[in-house]
């Protein structure tokens, strides 16, 4: 995504939450593009990360216009009502919550 948006002229904001090398490795990649990126590190199951997030992205590149979002807490795939509670909890985190926090 961050390749094809960088592509149709988007400066874009690379979020990682393990994978430092792969996202600066990104960074560089578009930025010779002539594009502008930066990257931030978070859990988005976190609501103190996810204000930094957002602050630090808007400082770098101003406020979004396109939010891609795909970050997700991965857990063996089970029957749907076979997980644990804490499983559905940490799913609406990852997938919901930082859209309404954000």
């Amino acid at each position: 995504m961050v390749r094809t948006l960088a592509g149709c002229g988007a400066d874009v904001a690379i979020h990682y939450y393990r994978g430092e090398d792969r996202a600066k490795a990104l960074q560089q990649e578009i930025e010779t593009t002539g594009r502008k990126t930066c990257i931030v590190q978070a859990d988005v199951a976190k609501k103190d990360d996810i204000n930094r997030m957002r602050d630090e992205i808007g400082a770098a590149l101003g406020p979004p216009d396109i939010i891609v979002n795909n970050a997700v807490i991965q857990y063996d795939w089970v029957q749907v009502l076979d997980p644990s509670p804490d499983d559905y909890c940490s799913q609406f985190e990852s997938c919901v919550l930082h859209n309404v926090l954000s």
